[in-house]
């Protein structure tokens, strides 16, 4: 037994013995893997995500936007991650060089910033430039301003605004007798031209506007009106008895018509036919609660890429002033060959809904930044409403702006204004209220529109 104990401490000894003693040669890897800023002043910084760039001369670490408004950098603390620990890791600012310890603040509201890392080795250099800008206006900022006080000098009895394909704003109005048009490519500056083709009574309200088509259309009795400039029109007898062109919806206009004693439906324009939907409602015919007058109509595709047109407020055909959203939706089915078969859908959102659940008409709805913006109208006391709703879910709950999107002190409240957008900027253009006709025009945008 003492033998065998006295050759195993021999073999462990020999193992002992044949192992070289190594030295592992330190890192000479001087990257950064990951960059990122927390500060108590500006909690914000915390969800911003940097970029590291592994140049090949002096590296950059850089967020692709920017820092959001209002973060303040005089008091940051960094949180930096390293491919390898290295030697040191130095901030160097106009001011000082300080080295990294993980638990101190900096001041890093100057530039330029430069991050100095030294690999383990001690010899390894790797420089980066920290790029650090902050947003230096609020991204959610709307900006109005008021690009004239009175685009004519006569006071009309109504008007409706169009934002055509090109750009240009036309703007037609009546006094009773004339229809008259006045154009604008900046909306500042207007020119008066002639209108011919329309009726002298004309109501320019119920005028429709196809963007897409680039053509105008107006209907009166049996009498379809159109145009491609909005100024010069020509007219056509129909099948039909509108009763009111609603909107331009899937390329087509839609109108309320009468099919006979009163008995109300939707039909829309398919080629040189119209189109009457009998199976849109269960009545088999418009509901008393659709609005005919002085509602507010968008047509627009959201994010989705689903296009809908929404029919909101105003009066039905009793003259009672109405709360409620219409949705037209357009579905679109395959059948068995794989064609395609269109038919539409509209449902009402439901009264407690729409525009904060109370009766209103006269207001003016856009479909701006993946939200809907309302602007304006009167209530069931017939006051006229101030500031702006805002829904982001398509109608089916409504807010005021916040202080972000407040209009101009000088803007008046008012009804029948005419809100546009061409994407980048909404427009508003006249309106009334109880004392006066206005043809100011106003231009808004949101400062992230575009970023």
């Amino acid at each position: 037994m003492k033998k065998l104990s006295y050759l195993i401490l021999a073999i462990a000894l020999v193992l002992v013995s044949c192992e070289k003693p190594t030295k592992s040669e330190p890192s000479s890897n001087a990257l950064v893997s990951a960059f990122k800023l927390t500060s108590k002043q500006s909690p914000r910084l915390k969800d911003v995500v940097f970029t590291v760039d592994q140049r090949v001369d002096t590296g950059r670490i850089y967020v692709p936007d920017s820092i959001p408004f209002g973060c303040r950098l005089d008091s940051v603390l960094p949180m930096v991650s390293f491919a390898s620990i290295p030697q040191s890791a130095y901030v160097i600012t106009p001011d000082t060089m300080i080295g990294l310890t993980g638990s101190d603040t900096l001041n890093l509201s100057k530039q330029p910033i430069y991050l100095k890392v030294t690999a383990a080795d001690g010899k390894t250099v790797k420089i980066y430039h920290i790029d650090l800008f902050v947003h230096s206006i609020e991204p959610r900022q709307y900006v109005w301003e008021q690009l004239s006080d009175a685009l004519c000098d006569a006071m009309p009895m109504e008007q409706k605004s169009f934002l055509e394909a090109s750009g240009d704003l036309l703007m037609l109005s009546t006094d009773g007798f004339n229809v008259k048009g006045f154009r604008s490519v900046d909306g500042s500056n207007w020119t008066e031209c002639s209108i011919s083709g329309l009726p002298a009574d004309c109501s320019v309200s119920d005028i429709v506007y196809d963007k897409d088509g680039a053509m105008y259309y107006y209907a009166v009795g049996n009498t379809l009106y159109s145009s491609e400039d909005g100024i010069m029109w020509s007219s056509n007898s129909t099948e039909v008895d509108f009763i009111k062109l609603l909107i331009v919806y899937d390329g087509k206009p839609w109108a309320i018509v009468d099919e006979g004693d009163d008995h109300y439906q939707l039909a829309y324009l398919d080629g040189s036919v119209w189109q009457v939907e009998n199976q849109l409602f269960n009545e088999k015919e418009l509901p008393m609660d659709f609005p005919i007058s002085h509602y507010a109509v968008v047509s627009y595709t959201n994010e989705a890429g689903q296009a809908h047109a929404l029919i909101a407020g105003g009066y039905d055909r009793e003259g009672r002033m109405q709360n409620g959203l219409w949705n037209i939706e357009c579905l679109t089915r395959y059948d068995e060959s794989g064609t395609a078969q269109r038919s539409y859908r509209i449902a009402n959102l439901g009264q407690h809904q729409a525009a904060n659940s109370q009766p209103f008409a006269g207001s003016s709805i856009v479909y701006y930044d993946n939200r809907l913006l309302c602007f304006g109208g009167m209530n069931s006391k017939q006051e006229i409403r101030e500031g702006i709703l805002c829904s982001l879910n398509e109608g089916i709950s409504w807010q005021e702006t916040d202080t972000l999107n407040r209009l101009p002190e000088n803007y008046i409240p008012r009804l029948q204004t005419t809100a546009l957008t061409d994407g980048e900027y909404i427009y508003l253009i006249g309106g009334k209220t109880d004392s006066q006709v206005l043809t100011d025009v106003y231009r808004g945008k949101c400062n992230s529109i575009l970023w």
